[in-house]
C-alpha cells in the first residue's frame, strides 16, 4: 500500500536535516578551533619556556662576565658558545672608558621542534666606588677640638665636642659646636640574628621600632644596622609618640637617612638630628624607618634578632605609616638599633673665628660677626649677638662604619700578604689593591704608587721625604689607605691623589687612641691633597702640616698647623681602583 507523506511533513524533515548538518558542520569547525588554538597554545608555550630559559642564559652570560672582569682585573674581553644546561651563552666586552664597559651577552637555545628563541642583554660597568661628602675643612666628633700656636682653619668648623683654643688659634669660617652627646647608647639592641627587607613591597614599605629611655634627656641620634640592595632613595627616620601599642603620628623629630653611608654589607649607620627633642623616661616611643615607596629592586635590609633581644619593644611593619589609618604588622623580633642622648653642655673657648659662632657656652673668645648661645662671657662680638639660641644638633661623621667595612672589602678582593710592607731608599713600588696583615713602612725618598685600595693590619710609618700618590688611572676619582694601627707622617712625606686636581688620597685609622702623647694619627709635615680621618681616636697635627681636610673623633692642632678646605670635597667619589671593582651601573639594563 502507498502511503502519501504530506508535503507538509516532507518539508519539515529537509528542514531537520538541515539543521542537523549545519549542526555537525558547527561541531566540526569548533573541533577544528579547538585542536588550532590547543596546537597554538602549546606552541606559544614551548616558545615562551625557551624563551625564557635563553634570557636566563643571558643573564648568566652577564654575571659571568661581571665576575671575571673582577678577577681579571678588566682584563676579559668575552667568550663565543659557551655550553650551560639546554643551550649556550655568548659574551662581548667593549670599553667605553676606565672601568666603564658595555657587556652584552645572548643566550639561546637551539630547538628542533621549536624555533630557536633567543635574547640579549645589555648592560654598562663602572667602577665600584663610594660617594663620600665632606662639607667643612675641620669636622670633630665628640672628643672635640684642640688648636693652640697659631693653628688655623681656612674654611668651617663643625664640632660634636667643645672647641678649645689659645695662643692665636683662629678658623677663618664658622664655627659650629653641637649640644654634647653620650658617648655610650641609651637604650639599644646590637644582636642580630635574622635580615628583615624594608622597603621592597607593599607589606614592607615602612617599618618601626619602638624603645623607652631610661632617662629624661634630648635624643640626639639614632643608629641602625643596615645594608642596601640596589640604589634606594634616602629615608626618613622619625622619632614618633606611641599610639596604643603601634607608631602614633605624632613627630618629635626627623632627619634623612644618607644613603651614600650604606653599603651592600652590614654596618652601623648613624642619623643625627639637626633639632634634637627631650622624650621622658620610662615613656614608650617608637624610631619609624619611611622608605615612601616600594621597589623590588632598590630596598633595605635591616638586621633583626627574637623579640626577647631587648625587652622594652618590639618593631613592627606597615604599607604606609602615613595612613588613615595606619595598619602596623607585628614582626615578632627586634630590629638593631641603638639610640644617643645629649644634655652635655659644650662650649668654644679661647678662640677667634672670623664669621658666625654657634656654642651653648662662648668664653674669652673673639667673633667678628654673630654669636649664638645660652652664655657668654670674656668675648667680643663685631655682629648680632643672640642669647637663649638653642644648641646646634650632632652632626653625622662623613665616613660610616658600614662604609670602612666596604673599603676593607675591597682592598681584601686584591688578595692578602700576611708580612710587613717596607719601601726605602728611593725605591719605587706599587700596590693594590690588597690587605696587609703587618705593618707598612715607607721611607727615605722612597715612592709607593696605589693601584687599589689597600688595607694594612698594623701600623702605618711615613718617614723622610717618601711619596704616597694614586696611580693616574684613579683620573678624577679618589683612593683609600686604611688601617687598624696607628699612623706616624713625619719629615716632608708627600700624600697625593692621582695628579687630577678633585683627586684624593685617604689615609683613615680606626684606631682608638685619643691619648696626646700616641695619638692614633700623628702628622708633623705636609700631606697635600689628603684627607686624614680618624674614625675612633686622635688626630694629632703640628709643625707646619697643611692638610685638605681633618677629620678625628678628637683633633689637636698646633704649631702653625693648618688645614684648607676646597669646594672640590664636597663630594668625593671613593673608587677601588683602576681595573678593580666593576658594578653594574643602575638603569643601563636593556633587554633586546
Amino acid at each position: 500500500m502507498i502511503v502519501n507523506i504530506p508535503k507538509k511533513q516532507q518539508n519539515q524533515k529537509g528542514q531537520v536535516l538541515v539543521i542537523v548538518l549545519i549542526f555537525m558542520a558547527v561541531i566540526l569547525i569548533s573541533v577544528v578551533i579547538i585542536l588550532g588554538l590547543v596546537n597554538f597554545f602549546q606552541y606559544n608555550t614551548a616558545k615562551a619556556i625557551v624563551t625564557e630559559q635563553a634570557h636566563h642564559l643571558a643573564e648568566a652570560g652577564i654575571d659571568k662576565a661581571i665576575f671575571e672582569l673582577n678577577q681579571t682585573a678588566g682584563a676579559y674581553t668575552g667568550e663565543t658558545d659557551t655550553l650551560l644546561g639546554l643551550g649556550v651563552f655568548t659574551v662581548t666586552v667593549t670599553d667605553l672608558s676606565l672601568n666603564n664597559k658595555l657587556i652584552a651577552s645572548t643566550g639561546y637555545i637551539p630547538n628542533s621542534t621549536n624555533p630557536k628563541a633567543q635574547k640579549t642583554i645589555q648592560v654598562q660597568t663602572n667602577p665600584s666606588s663610594q660617594n663620600v661628602q665632606f662639607r667643612y675643612g675641620v669636622q670633630v666628633g665628640y672628643g672635640g677640638l684642640e688648636m693652640s700656636n697659631n693653628a688655623t682653619v681656612i674654611g668651617n668648623v663643625y664640632a660634636n665636642g667643645s672647641i678649645d683654643g689659645s695662643n692665636g688659634a683662629k678658623i677663618t669660617g664658622d664655627a659650629w659646636v653641637a649640644g654634647g652627646t653620650s658617648v655610650t647608647s641609651d637604650q639599644q639592641n646590637i644582636t642580630q640574628s635574622y635580615d628583615q627587607n624594608v622597603g621592597q613591597d607593599s607589606t614592607n614599605t615602612d617599618a618601626a621600632q619602638s624603645f623607652v629611655p631610661s632617662q629624661t634627656n634630648v635624643i640626639n641620634k639614632i643608629s641602625l644596622y643596615i645594608k642596601k640592595t640596589g640604589s634606594p632613595s634616602s629615608p626618613t627616620i622619625k622619632i614618633v609618640a606611641d599610639d596604643n601599642g603601634s607608631p602614633s603620628k605624632t613627630v618629635f623629630a626627623q632627619q634623612n637617612l644618607d644613603t651614600s653611608k650604606v653599603t651592600g654589607s652590614y654596618g652601623w649607620v648613624d642619623t643625627a638630628f639637626s633639632t634634637p627633642t627631650q622624650l621622658i623616661a620610662g615613656m614608650t616611643y617608637w624610631i619609624v624607618i619611611d622608605v615612601g615607596s616600594a621597589s623590588s629592586s632598590k630596598y633595605f635590609i635591616l638586621g633583626t634578632a627574637d623579640d626577647s633581644s631587648y625587652t622594652s619593644g618590639t618593631g613592627k611593619l606597615s604599607v604606609n605609616w602615613a595612613g588613615n589609618p595606619p595598619v602596623w604588622t607585628s614582626l615578632n623580633k627586634d630590629f638593631d638599633f641603638k639610640t644617643f642622648t645629649g644634655g652635655i653642655t659644650t662650649h668654644i673657648n679661647q678662640t677667634h673665628v672670623s664669621v658666625n659662632a654657634h656654642a651653648n657656652t662662648i668664653t674669652n673668645s673673639t667673633i667678628d660677626k654673630d654669636a649664638y648661645y645660652q652664655t657668654i662671657s670674656g668675648s667680643s662680638v663685631g655682629g648680632t649677638s643672640y642669647p637663649g639660641s638653642p644648641d646646634p644638633g650632632p652632626q653625622d661623621m662623613p665616613i660610616s662604619e658600614a662604609n670602612i667595612a666596604q673599603f676593607k672589602a675591597d682592598a681584601a678582593a686584591g688578595g692578602t700578604q700576611v708580612s710587613n710592607y717596607s719601601l726605602t731608599n728611593g725605591a719605587y713600588g706599587t700596590l693594590g689593591p690588597i690587605k696587609i696583615e703587618g705593618n707598612l713602612s715607607i721611607s727615605n725618598n722612597a715612592h709607593l704608587t696605589l693601584t687599589g685600595t689597600v688595607y694594612v693590619t698594623g701600623d702605618v710609618l711615613l718617614s723622610n721625604n717618601c711619596i704616597i700618590d694614586l696611580d693616574n688611572g684613579y683620573g678624577s676619582s679618589s683612593g683609600v689607605l686604611l688601617t687598624d694601627g696607628k699612623v706616624s707622617i713625619s719629615n716632608n712625606c708627600i700624600l697625593r691623589g692621582s695628579g687630577n686636581p678633585v683627586s684624593y688620597l685617604l689615609l683613615l685609622s680606626t684606631n682608638p687612641s685619643q691619648d696626646s702623647g700616641s695619638p692614633a694619627i700623628n702628622v708633623n709635615n705636609n700631606a697635600e691633597n689628603a684627607i686624614i680621618y680618624a674614625s675612633q681616636g686622635m688626630l694629632a697635627i703640628a709643625n707646619n702640616a697643611n692638610l685638605k681636610e681633618a677629620i678625628g673623633q678628637k683633633l689637636y692642632l698646633s704649631n702653625n698647623a693648618s688645614v684648607t678646605y676646597e669646594s672640590g670635597l664636597a663630594n668625593i667619589n671613593f673608587t677601588s681602583g683602576p681595573g678593580a671593582g666593576f658594578n653594574i651601573t643602575a638603569g643601563s639594563y636593556q633587554i633586546k
